[in-house]
């Protein structure tokens, strides 16, 4: 029951951990500025918005400084078209902005929680099972992650072949307001496409992939080993009792030899000494023999 119990507790903490693994990978990838960078030079954003690609890379990394945190609002000044201007002005922008805000911030603190929960988790799995803590962490990594396996593949398989209604869905779901939904004039639409975020996403999904099959992976490992070693501990167990057994039967042996032969001793000590005959000693203690009677013999004249 223990080792059951154990096990649960660690596919729950795998659940956790794809969570968290999940918000690191998407939080690293819209932090890279290598990414940012090649995305704006790859697409035509720059030539359509007349808006030079540092600009643009400045621009994107104020929204993501806001959603830390780092700055108080999305208002910076970027040359367009040789002119000066404010590349986020609307406030349509300003509010969807603010919502982001609040997700990110409460998903980075859901991540902080789910970290402290999942150190709990696997924890308890190790009280619960000292001896086999590894065996057991690695069973319900595997477990959990079987658990998850069907809706990440629906939702990537999803993703990946209609990207475009499968973002909406994720904006439907997560705001309930639309203030995310922008006239095509919008500068966030125009230099946020769906191309950018898709090839973001797919990063993300990739990375976090990734990682969970070389853990997976690795727990294998860790359970294949666990299982050699029971395998050796088994081995050593019955040859343990392979040579008790024979012990056994060894004192057997000898102690039926040593009453059989105890028992041959008692019998000949029953039975008594041998009858000898008694000869007659002469004078000087010497036994004497039996003359033997000579026939009469007559003399004939």
């Amino acid at each position: 029951m223990k080792k059951k119990i154990s096990v649960g507790l660690s596919a729950l903490a795998t659940l956790l951990l794809i969570f968290v693994l999940l918000f690191t990978s998407a939080d690293l990838w819209m932090q890279s500025r290598s990414f940012v960078t090649k995305e704006y030079s790859r697409l035509t954003i720059s030539r359509e918005m007349g808006i030079s690609n540092a600009d643009l890379v400045t621009g994107y990394f104020r929204l993501t400084d806001y959603m830390h945190g780092s700055v108080p609002d999305i208002g910076v000044v970027v040359t367009q078209n040789g002119e000066k201007i404010h590349l986020f002005s609307d406030e349509q922008e300003i509010r969807h902005m603010a919502d982001v805000k609040t997700l990110y911030q409460s998903i980075r603190a859901l991540k902080n929680t789910a970290l402290i929960a999942m150190a709990a988790l696997l924890a308890g799995s190790v009280f619960m099972t000292p001896r086999a803590a590894a065996h057991s962490v690695a069973k319900g990594y595997c477990y959990g992650t079987f658990i998850l396996l069907l809706p990440v593949a629906f939702i990537g398989t999803w993703a990946v072949l209609d990207f475009g209604k499968f973002w909406t869905f994720f904006h439907e779901a997560l705001f309930w307001n639309e203030d995310w939904l922008f006239p095509e004039t919008s500068r966030m639409i125009q230099m946020l496409p769906e191309t950018f975020f898709g090839d973001l996403v797919l990063r993300i999904v990739l990375t976090t992939g990734l990682a969970v099959v070389l853990l997976f992976a690795l727990a294998l490992l860790v359970i294949r080993l666990c299982h050699r070693r029971e395998e050796k501990r088994y081995e050593a167990a019955l040859e343990q009792r392979r040579k008790e057994r024979k012990a056994r039967k060894d004192r057997k042996l000898l102690q039926a030899a040593l009453e059989a032969a105890g028992e041959a001793e008692s019998a000949q000590a029953g039975a008594g000494p041998r009858k000898k005959t008694k000869k007659r000693a002469d004078a000087s203690g010497a036994p004497q023999r039996k003359k033997k009677k000579r026939p009469d013999t007559e003399v004939s004249e």
